[in-house]
C-alpha cells in the first residue's frame, strides 16, 4: 500500500541509489486491488450512490505512489550509471467479472459481492491505465500481468469456471491459491517467465 510502499525503496537503497549499472524488478499493486475489492464489498448504500470513493481513493493512491516510485528508480542523480526498472501492473481474481464468491474462501478472505459490480471494473481499468502511462512516463518496462492472468483467475479456472466469461479458455490453470488474491505455484511460475523473457530481451 501506499505508506508500506514509501519505506521500501530507502530500505533497498539505502544510500538513495547505486553508483552502478542497477536492474530494478517488482511487482505492486496486488494488495492495493485487494483492499479495492474489500472496500467496494464493504461500501455502505450512500457510498455505492456516491461512486465508491474509498475504493477510488486506493486507486488513485496506487498509482501516485508507482509513478512517484518510478520517477526515483529512474533519476540519474540516484543511479548515474543507469537504471533499467521492469515492474507488472496487479492481477485480478474475478476475471473482470467482480464476481467475489467464485473464489472458495472470499468470506474468509473479507471479499464481498458489490452492489454496482461494473464499477471495479472502472476502477481496475484506471489503475492499468495509470500504471501503463507511468511506465511510459518514466521509461520502465512493464509486464502486463493482468491480461496474461486474465483467464486463469477464480471465475474462469475455478472449481466451477463460467465459461460464457469473456477470458475463459478451456484447461487454463488456476493462477491464484486460497487466499483469492495471491499467485498459486503455478502463478509465481508464469510471473517468474514473464519477467525473465522480458529481462532477457
Amino acid at each position: 500500500d501506499l505508506l508500506e510502499g514509501a519505506k521500501q525503496i530507502p530500505k533497498c537503497f539505502p544510500k538513495g541509489g547505486s553508483n552502478k549499472k542497477t536492474l530494478i524488478v517488482f511487482t505492486m499493486g496486488g494488495n492495493d486491488v485487494a483492499k479495492i475489492a474489500q472496500l467496494g464489498g464493504d461500501a455502505s448504500a450512500a457510498e455505492v450512490n456516491a461512486g465508491y470513493p474509498k475504493a477510488w481513493k486506493v486507486a488513485k493512491e496506487a498509482v501516485a505512489y508507482l509513478d512517484e516510485a518510478l520517477a526515483y528508480l529512474k533519476n540519474p542523480k540516484h543511479f548515474p550509471k543507469g537504471s533499467f526498472v521492469v515492474f507488472a501492473n496487479p492481477p485480478e481474481f474475478t476475471d473482470a467479472s467482480g464476481n467475489m464468491a467464485a473464489c472458495t474462501s472470499a468470506g474468509l478472505a473479507g471479499f464481498k459481492p458489490w452492489k454496482k459490480p461494473v464499477e471495479l471494473e472502472k476502477i481496475v481499468t484506471y489503475v492499468l491505465e495509470g500504471f501503463a502511462k507511468a511506465a511510459v512516463d518514466n521509461e520502465a518496462d512493464m509486464i502486463w500481468l493482468l491480461e496474461h492472468f486474465c483467464g486463469h483467475g477464480w471465475v474462469a479456472a475455478g472449481p466451477n469456471p463460467d465459461t460464457n466469461n469473456g477470458c475463459y479458455k478451456p484447461g487454463n490453470k488456476l493462477y491464484f491459491d486460497e487466499t483469492c488474491t495471491h499467485p498459486s505455484s503455478a502463478g509465481h511460475k508464469a510471473i517468474f517467465e514473464m519477467f525473465q523473457a522480458t529481462i532477457a530481451e
